[in-house]
């Protein structure tokens, strides 16, 4: 818990959707945008964010009841200030949810499995609380490609141009935030024992993968 709110405090999330450079900022509102296309089609009635930070995805979720959970208190009181209590956030760890079974019509979960200790705890969980027939988004950060890409952008002296006022990109985040590096097989991997996949987007577009949206339902 002491390791994730330093962390938190460290690399804010939330400087990471308001306060990082212009390229930074559009690639993460298409992966915002491809994640409640995900979820909301068809019109979903409850809707869980699991890792909500401090509410910059779960605040454009307006049509159905919606919670999110994090596991930080400093990312919860930010969720609360922001969504001004329109959506419950509540402080739980996504490995041990506390929602009954077979709750949700839709369960969000993303650039959050690489930051837990288990992933295949949080997967559980998410099947657990979703319905049958659920719209479950997931989305992954492509590391091995983005840390390709930093070693050139650092080598290049570039990083200043894409570092905000209040947002610094790290030069490799999975020596010490991220707890697991992930590569679409791996997920794909994890999630066919449970889940069905229905779509996968890479974000931006195919050619340059930064990010993976994945769309399923549980089996």
């Amino acid at each position: 818990m002491t390791w994730n709110e330093a962390m938190v405090e460290k690399y804010d999330p939330e400087a990471y959707h308001l306060h990082s450079s212009l390229p930074i900022r559009l690639i993460e509102k298409m992966r915002v945008r491809a994640v409640l296309e995900a979820v909301q089609s068809p019109p979903a009635s409850s809707i869980l964010e699991i890792g909500c930070g401090a509410g910059n995805v779960v605040e454009h979720l307006r049509e159905a009841k919606c919670f999110g959970v994090d596991l930080s208190f400093r990312m919860v009181a930010r969720s609360r200030e922001r969504l001004k209590n329109r959506i419950s956030v509540l402080q739980a760890d996504g490995q041990r949810l506390p929602f009954s079974s077979n709750t949700f019509d839709g369960v969000l979960c993303t650039e959050v499995l690489e930051h837990v200790e288990n992933p295949e705890l949080v997967l559980d969980e998410i099947h657990r609380v979703a319905k049958p027939q659920a719209r479950i988004a997931l989305s992954i950060p492509n590391e091995n490609l983005i840390n390709r890409l930093k070693r050139w952008i650092f080598r290049l002296k570039i990083n200043r141009f894409l570092s905000g006022g209040q947002y610094q990109i790290p030069e490799q985040m999975n020596d010490e935030w991220h707890l697991h590096v992930f590569d679409l097989k791996d997920l794909t991997q994890m999630l066919t024992r449970k889940f069905l996949i229905k779509k996968i987007k890479p974000i931006p577009f195919a050619v340059l993968p930064l990010r993976y949206v994945i769309a399923c339902t549980p089996r």
